[in-house]
């Protein structure tokens, strides 16, 4: 099935209940207890997911209602993509005690348009005596959405992955007029919320940008922080207009950004956004940091760290060797990097700091390791500290090491 978006899938905690996605209409599973999955007309269903008659339009509507008709609480875990054109509003996410119901409603994406949208369901549900797993259902949903409007059938920006490199996958963005547009007229599409805010475009915004027309037959540029499409007359506008970008570099954040699109014709202008699907924690000052041990024949030492969010350009991470320096451990002044997006000159000593400084090349998520020449050490054995600070949050992060 074509979508647009995948949806997440619902985790559910016992004793915990939140929106997420949907979980409809089954006629049979197989389970490990005999135990039967089925409509609400069977009425010995142990789950019984009774879909409703309705069209969904552009509010939450109400499209299943799940029962658990067990007489023990049931954990359930749903996976579900939907077709294009809606999206998942409220669900249900969390344990059913016996007899409970919990409604499912979906709603209209940025676009407009009628008629069937397919849904994908993938269900398990478990408690003491029920085991299912690995259960599927296909059906259909009518649809009756009337769009963003603002001179727009269509807008839409895909969400992109956390802590990826450059090339590493593509961002799409697809828009609809609902208006006629005249040719050399243009839309522009403006990044400014996600650039350099847990987005880095220096790829798609540099020259030589990397952007593709995956569907259309204008001109793209870019302007500031936005993206400009020029119509042609050799366009089709009855189709999508589908742009990809691609050389960007993400962190960790996953909070949703606005993207606006603006017809300069008509000056209308529709808000949509998109996410980062980034990992636990990624916010965090460090995702990591280490010092490695250190024997009395060693020659240098290493040490690295993780930024959940990106060190800001030109900012520093300062590691203080104050600890160990001069007390056992004689360091010289060779600081080098040994991993990380920079050259040997991102790197240095000064007093008892260990200094690399941050570029607009660092990412998020990207490990860096650097060293520096040990000219002697104390033979007898000990555990000393280590501490890294961020100077652009003032975060620190202390570890130990070992001179074995």
């Amino acid at each position: 099935m074509s979508t647009l978006r995948t949806l997440a899938v619902l985790s559910i905690v016992a004793g915990a209940v939140l929106l997420a996605g949907p979980a409809f209409g089954f006629a049979s599973f197989a389970a490990d207890r005999g135990v039967i999955l089925g409509v609400a007309d069977n009425a010995e269903a142990t789950v019984a997911i009774e879909p409703h008659d309705v069209v969904v339009d552009d509010t939450d509507t109400a499209v299943a209602t799940i029962t658990n008709n067990a007489d023990v609480a049931l954990t359930l875990e749903t996976t579900a993509d939907v077709g294009e054109g809606l999206t998942v509003t409220s669900g249900f996410d969390g344990t059913l005690e016996p007899g409970e119901m919990a409604t499912i409603a979906l709603g209209c994406d940025a676009s407009s348009g009628q008629g069937p949208v397919g849904v994908d369901l993938t269900v398990s549900a478990s408690g003491p005596g029920v085991s299912l797993t690995g259960i599927a259902e296909s059906f259909t949903v009518e649809r009756d959405c009337a769009g963003p409007g603002g001179g727009f059938g269509l807008v839409y920006i895909s969400d992109v992955s956390g802590f990826v490199a450059p090339s590493e996958e593509r961002q799409e963005i697809r828009f609809r007029f609902d208006e006629q547009i005249q040719t050399w007229d243009t839309v522009e599409i403006d990044l400014s919320e996600a650039r350099d805010n847990g987005v880095n475009y220096d790829g798609v915004f540099g020259d030589g940008g990397d952007i593709v027309i995956e569907q259309g037959a204008g001109a793209v540029w870019t302007s500031g922080d936005s993206i400009v499409y020029q119509v042609t007359d050799a366009d089709d506008l009855t189709q999508d207009i589908v742009l990809s970008l691609g050389s960007y570099a993400t962190d960790g954040n996953s909070e949703p950004f606005d993207v606006t699109f603006t017809r300069t014709d008509t000056g209308e202008s529709v808000v949509t956004q998109f996410e980062i699907d980034g990992d636990d924690g990624a916010d965090a000052a460090f995702l990591d940091a280490w010092a490695a041990d250190l024997s009395s024949t060693d020659g240098r030492q290493s040490f690295g760290f993780t930024p959940g969010a990106k060190v800001a350009s030109w900012d520093e991470v300062r590691i203080d060797l104050g600890g160990p320096l001069g007390e056992d451990v004689a360091y010289g002044w060779d600081a080098r990097l040994e991993e990380g997006p920079r050259s040997d000159d991102s790197v240095w000593r000064s007093g008892e700091t260990l200094v690399y400084q941050s570029s607009p090349a660092d990412r998020a998520g990207e490990a860096v390791v650097v060293s520096l020449d040990v000219d002697a050490t104390n033979a007898d054995p000990g555990t000393y500290t280590v501490t890294f600070t961020r100077t652009d949050t003032g975060d620190q992060e202390t570890v130990t090491f070992t001179l074995e």
